[in-house]
């Protein structure tokens, strides 16, 4: 084994075995995400005590970039993003709100053609809009 001479030799040392082990660290945080970034089903969105539930469910795609945890469902342009997954969801769960808040009860004239498109998807895939008690 060879004889560190300088105080900084140990330093740089001691910084690449840092290097190292969070190297191993986000190896192992990364394996375990897999479970958390398979596509699923969305088949109801709720908020405020109120149920948005779909005739069907549409596919919500996660990822997990840069620190970021990302949803979208790519059949309502909806992208939302967090450095925290649940709040994250609760973006994406606020975002369809506010489409249907927006689109839903609106007059043709008012809106673009993408938003006349996106608000008919939108009728088509909603069975009901239900309070939620709070019991």
């Amino acid at each position: 084994m060879e004889i560190l001479k300088t105080k900084s030799e140990v330093i740089q040392l001691i910084n690449e075995l840092a290097e190292q082990e969070l190297l191993a660290i986000k190896k192992i945080i990364q394996s375990n995400l897999l479970s958390y970034l398979s596509p699923f089903y969305i088949k109801e969105f709720i908020l405020d005590n109120k149920r948005y539930i779909l005739k069907d469910p549409v596919i919500c795609n996660v990822d997990y970039q840069d620190d970021l945890w990302i949803y979208e469902v790519p059949r309502y342009g909806l992208h939302a993003f967090s450095k925290d997954r649940k709040e994250a969801f609760f973006q994406l769960q606020d975002e369809f709100v506010f489409l249907c808040d927006t689109f839903l009860h609106e007059e043709d004239e008012k809106l673009t053609q993408d938003a006349i498109a996106l608000r008919d998807i939108i009728r088509k895939d909603l069975l009901k809009i239900e309070d939620i008690d709070n019991e």
